[in-house]
């Protein structure tokens, strides 16, 4: 098994769910995909479903998530969000979030080897430090004390406009953890995005916000 393939987060998730072409489009209804969602934050906020579309899943599915945007974040300047506002999140599992796992009585469920990169950089995405990836390799304004953080952009828009949001997939949790025994388990996971809200139609007229969402709690089952 590749296991750098399961821990990729800018691909689509292929399940049952999506269309043969994988073509998510706003008119589309996946209002029935069930999410975990964060608390919004500045007007933001990030949910977590498997690949086909539910919670409380297998160790064994691939896990995925959607960001949206609210349409209060440009509310003082009677600007909404339903054209799509652009948000940037880090490409390598080192910097794009943090994740732990637990059993019913919180105790800890250790980390495989690759589970334990996961993270390790964390801190080292903000809005100095990031290059965009793209078709013709990355670029952006990163190296800030020669670090740099690859980076991927998204347009997104609110829930009730794309319920399913992006869908993009980040790792099976089988891969990062030693999941011996059945039972139910709590995924925390934390995730940070830099948005990009405007603050005016005109071009330059937006804020750069690094957000630090707070850590989400995903139930697992293992039968």
């Amino acid at each position: 098994m590749n296991i750098k393939s399961t821990i990729t987060i800018f691909t689509i998730c292929a399940s049952a769910i999506l269309s043969p072409e994988m073509n998510l489009k706003a008119d589309q209804d996946h209002s029935d995909i069930a999410f975990v969602e964060t608390k919004t934050v500045n007007g933001f906020s990030i949910g977590i479903t498997d690949e086909f579309g539910h919670t409380n899943t297998s160790p064994e599915i691939k896990l995925c998530f959607s960001i949206w945007a609210t349409n209060e974040i440009g509310a003082a300047n009677q600007i909404k969000v339903t054209n799509g506002v652009f948000v940037v999140f880090p490409t390598s599992p080192e910097n794009a979030y943090q994740v732990e796992l637990f059993d019913t009585n919180g105790v800890a469920i250790p980390k495989t080897e690759v589970g334990k990169t996961i993270g390790t950089n964390f801190f080292d995405f903000n809005t100095n430090t990031f290059v965009l990836r793209s078709t013709g390799g990355y670029s952006g304004s990163g190296g800030w004390f020669g670090v740099k953080v690859k980076a991927q952009r998204e347009a997104v828009t609110t829930k009730a406009r794309q319920p399913q949001g992006q869908m993009l997939i980040i790792f099976r949790p089988s891969d990062l953890f030693v999941i011996d025994k059945p039972g139910n388990y709590t995924l925390r996971i934390r995730f940070q995005i830099i948005a990009f809200t405007r603050t005016g139609l005109n071009r330059g007229e937006y804020t750069t916000d690094l957000i630090r969402f707070p850590p989400l709690d995903y139930p697992l089952t293992k039968r």
